[in-house]
C-alpha cells in the first residue's frame, strides 16, 4: 500500500478510535473502560475478513445485522 494511503488509513482509525472513546467516556453508552471497549469492537470488525469465506452461506447482510444486535446490546445503556 502506498505511502500516503497507509497514513489516510491511519488518521481515519485513529478518528474513529477517538470517538468511539469519547462516547464511553461522556456516558453516551455504558460506562466501560474506553480503551478496552474500542479495542474489542475494532477487533471484532476487522476479523471479519479472515473467517468469512465467499462460499459461505452467511451474506454481508448477515454479518451486518448480528454485529449491530450484538454490539448494540453490549453497549446500551442499562
Amino acid at each position: 500500500m502506498p505511502a500516503d494511503r497507509s497514513r489516510v488509513l491511519r488518521v481515519a482509525k485513529a478518528r474513529l478510535d477517538q470517538w468511539m472513546r469519547e462516547m464511553i467516556s461522556d456516558g453516551t453508552i455504558r460506562p466501560s473502560d474506553p480503551k478496552l471497549t474500542s479495542a474489542a469492537i475494532f477487533g471484532a470488525l476487522n476479523w471479519i475478513p479472515f473467517w468469512k469465506h465467499k462460499d459461505s452461506a452467511v451474506t454481508a447482510s448477515d454479518i451486518r445485522d448480528e454485529f449491530t444486535v450484538l454490539i448494540d446490546g453490549a453497549l446500551r445503556k442499562r
